[in-house]
């Protein structure tokens, strides 16, 4: 229930940025109450404990929100504390974000070597990434995997291109026992 609900509410947040033309502005904002959720923990606790009620939780959005964020992202979290669905709040936010930056032509892709690149690496690492995808910009993050040896693996979303020798070795020892002898 929780990732169907999170994806709907999230879709409804698409659609309001869509209407209000304010892509960009509604990502931001996104981003920025999601660090402010994932900082300030024993508020969505307070936010979402059945022992408080509804319009006193929406007073204190209010207090902490106006003013702070947009109207439409004010309305949005009071609609959550409305259908008692903030406990999903970050999942939407999550989904929203996701969703905001493909719609922005942003992607996000996971670079995984054997041991540290040089700057000149990453750009060129990235430019390449940019060529060969649908993406105006995209934000690489990158991590260090000794066992590979050498070689670099990339995913973007539910792709993967893995061309490290650690693969090519798994290949090989693969084929070497489907071989059968006679």
């Amino acid at each position: 229930m929780g990732r169907v609900a999170a994806n709907a509410y999230g879709e409804a947040l698409m659609e309001v940025a869509k209407d209000k033309g304010n892509m960009q502005d509604m990502l931001d904002e996104a981003v920025a109450l999601t660090e402010v959720l994932k900082a300030n923990g024993d508020l969505v606790t307070l936010l979402n404990s059945p022992k408080v009620e509804s319009e006193e939780k929406k007073v204190i959005l209010r207090r902490i929100f106006e003013n702070r964020c947009s109207d439409e992202m004010l309305s949005f979290l009071l609609l959550l504390i409305d259908k008692s669905r903030f406990v999903y709040v970050e999942e939407i936010l999550e989904y929203f974000i996701a969703q905001a930056r493909e719609g922005l032509g942003i992607g996000t892709a996971y670079v995984t070597t054997a041991e540290t690149l040089s700057q000149d690496d990453k750009n060129r690492i990235k430019a390449r990434l940019l060529e060969t995808t649908k993406y105006k910009d995209i934000d690489v993050i990158y991590d260090i995997d000794e066992s590979l040896i050498a070689g670099v693996k990339v995913r973007i979303k539910d792709r993967v291109i893995d061309n490290t020798i650690r693969n090519k070795l798994d290949i090989m020892e693969k084929g070497l026992h489907d071989i059968q002898l006679s």
